[in-house]
C-alpha cells in the first residue's frame, strides 16, 4: 500500500493540479509502465519504423493464435532462422534450408527465397485490388505492418491474415525440412498456405455475424463472396 500510495503522489507530482482521488488504476498503470518498463531491444535496430502500428496489428488484429505468435516473434527478431542459430554457434551453416544458396535470414526465408518467392508474386495483384492500390512486398510492410498510405482501415484485417498465413505455411514447411528430412517445393507451400487461408475463412463465415464476415473477408468481392447464404472463395 505504501508503494502504491508513494507511486501515486508521483504520478501527481508529473501532472500539476491532478489530485490522487483522480488518478485511475489504468493511468496509474500507464504511467509506471512508461517510467519502469524499457523498449524492446529490436526498437534500436530499426530505424523509421513505427513500432506502435506494429504492436497495435498483432495484439488487437484478426491473426490466428499460431501465426500470431510467429509474427510476435519475427517483429522482435528472435525467430530462429538459421542466420540467427549459427551466430550463437548451435548450426553449422546459415544457409536456407529450402534453397540451401542464401543466408536464411528472416527477409531471405519468408520472402526471397526462390521456394516462396513466386507465391507472393501470385497473390501479389489480388492483395493490391484490396489494398486499392499498387504496393511493394518489403519486410516493413509484412513483418512491421508499415501500411501506404493509400490502405483503407478496412482492407488492413485482412491482408494481416493473409500475410500471417503465408508465413506461417511457410515457417510449417521448413520445420518438415528441418525435423523430418522432407522435400518441399513452391507448389507444397502454395497448397498448405490455401488450404490455410481457406479454412480460417469457412471458420470466420460460421462464426461470425453476417455483416461482421462481409466486412472483413468480402471488400470488392476479392477474397471472398457470400450469394444467398452461400459462401464462394476465390482465393
Amino acid at each position: 500500500y505504501d508503494v502504491t500510495l508513494a507511486d501515486f503522489r508521483r504520478l501527481s507530482q508529473r501532472q500539476p493540479g491532478l489530485q490522487v482521488e483522480q488518478i485511475t488504476v489504468k493511468s496509474a498503470y500507464r504511467g509506471l509502465v512508461s517510467e519502469h518498463v524499457l523498449p524492446p531491444r529490436v526498437a534500436a535496430k530499426l530505424h523509421g519504423i513505427d513500432l506502435g502500428k506494429t504492436w497495435s496489428v498483432i495484439a488487437r488484429g484478426r491473426m490466428s493464435p499460431r501465426p500470431c505468435d510467429v509474427m510476435w516473434r519475427i517483429a522482435h527478431q528472435v525467430l530462429t532462422v538459421r542466420v540467427f542459430l549459427h551466430r550463437f554457434n548451435i548450426v553449422n551453416s546459415p544457409t536456407c534450408v529450402f534453397c540451401g544458396r542464401q543466408p536464411e535470414t528472416l527477409g531471405h526465408l519468408f520472402l526471397h527465397c526462390v521456394i516462396v518467392r513466386p507465391i507472393w508474386k501470385q497473390i501479389k495483384p489480388q492483395l493490391c485490388r484490396l489494398a486499392g492500390g499498387h504496393f511493394d512486398l518489403t519486410e516493413n510492410l509484412i513483418f512491421y505492418f508499415q501500411w501506404p498510405s493509400f490502405v483503407p482501415e478496412k482492407a488492413k484485417a485482412p491482408l494481416t491474415v493473409t500475410f500471417s498465413e503465408l508465413i506461417y505455411s511457410i515457417w510449417l514447411k521448413r520445420a518438415e525440412v528441418v525435423f523430418r528430412d522432407c522435400c518441399v517445393d513452391t507448389r507444397s507451400v502454395a497448397v498448405l498456405f490455401m488450404h490455410r487461408l481457406r479454412t480460417r475463412i469457412k471458420a470466420d463465415f460460421s462464426r461470425l455475424a453476417r455483416q461482421d464476415f462481409v466486412d472483413l473477408w468480402c471488400r470488392a468481392d476479392i477474397l471472398a463472396k457470400v450469394v444467398n447464404d452461400n459462401l464462394l472463395i476465390y482465393i
